[in-house]
């Protein structure tokens, strides 16, 4: 198992408040005393004071002509010149911004989640949204041993980010956390590979943190249960034991569809042993994953698995790879469906080519 925790907030923030309208003003003209420096430029004065008086009223703050901003004003333009008559500035009293309301008071909260799994269950029980690790992992506890019974644990958790699941090749479960459903992927699929172990991520969960009001408090709180038949479902296979088994030395029999791995290798022994009237022992074990047979470049039979059976074939092809050799996948069975089959791995590679 691996565990990558992270208390980051998420990505986002959000803000209560509203503004209140500006009240609309009536325009006021002011009497104001400016010492000509010319004949047209008092002319100047006077025309902007007419124009401005017969303006319509404007909402906000009025304008007015001035001799450029002076304290506590604003320039916001310029009247109109012609005919040898310059523009004149108009201002606008700068008075402070009324202050914005605020809203409610509000906090971060942490979002704690952790999931539960079971030996004999093939998916997990992640809780997410929980405003303590206890509260989160109790109700992950519960729901897994109110569909299992006694025996549920709980897999890595942690708050503000996500959990990510996934199965190798035997069915056996791996866990992780990240910041994200990214992260954590990655995560659990560095913790595979240091374990050797071929994964499939198949099941992630975020639980980011979210804002409330104080004193308001808001539930996110959830338990997410697997999907479908969430019991494990196996498959196994045999051959005759010793390295002389004759004729039957290139068959694999092979049984799936069990409730229990104990039964698919009895029932795949009891077969083996039935037709080649020999003694038979187990090769490979598995839970909700998929069986191959191959054959190597020395003519040796391997059996193995995947999690995936689009990818089954590659899998078993790179640990032949892995082995400095070359294999030849001649077939691949789901454990998760009902069969019973006997495989003659070199018959299968002579129709091969």
């Amino acid at each position: 198992m691996g565990c990558a925790k992270d208390h980051s907030p998420p990505a986002f923030a959000m803000r209560h408040g509203s503004h209140q309208p500006v009240k609309e003003q009536t325009f006021v003209m002011s009497i104001f005393s400016v010492r000509p420096r010319s004949g047209i430029f008092a002319f100047a004065l006077l025309a902007a004071a007419l124009f401005a008086a017969l303006m319509p009223s404007q909402p906000a703050r009025a304008q007015y002509p001035c001799n450029g901003p002076g304290p506590g004003e604003r320039m916001v333009g310029m009247t109109q010149g012609g005919n040898g008559v310059a523009g004149v500035p108009l201002c606008v009293r700068d008075e402070a911004a009324e202050p914005v309301p605020q809203g409610p008071p509000t906090q971060w909260v942490n979002s704690y989640y952790v999931a539960a799994w079971h030996p004999e269950a093939s998916d997990v029980w992640t809780a997410a949204g929980y405003r303590s690790a206890d509260a989160a992992g109790n109700a992950a506890l519960a729901a897994c041993t109110a569909a299992m019974g006694s025996g549920c644990t709980l897999t890595p958790g942690a708050a503000n980010g996500s959990i990510a699941i996934a199965r190798d090749g035997l069915g056996t479960l791996w866990a992780a956390t990240g910041a994200s459903d990214g992260k954590a992927k990655k995560e659990v699929e560095k913790v595979c590979v240091k374990e050797q172990a071929i994964c499939e991520v198949f099941n992630t969960t975020n639980s980011p943190a979210w804002v409330e009001e104080i004193g308001n408090p808001i539930s996110q709180a959830i338990v997410f249960p697997p999907k479908g038949n969430f019991h494990r479902i196996y498959g196994s296979t045999a051959w005759v034991d010793g390295d002389t088994a004759g004729d039957w030395g290139a068959k694999v029999w092979v049984n799936t569809g069990y409730a229990s791995g104990k039964d698919a290798e009895t029932a795949a022994v009891t077969q083996c042993e039935r037709d080649s009237g020999a003694k038979c022992k187990v090769v490979r074990t598995v839970s909700d994953a998929v069986l191959t047979i191959a054959v190597d470049a020395t003519r040796a039979i391997r059996v193995g698995s995947s999690p995936d059976y689009k990818d089954a074939r590659k899998h078993a092809e790179q640990r032949c790879k892995d082995a400095d050799t070359k294999c030849t996948v001649t077939a691949s069975f789901d454990a998760a469906q009902k069969g019973a089959f006997v495989q003659d791995a070199y018959q299968a590679l002579a129709e091969k080519k």
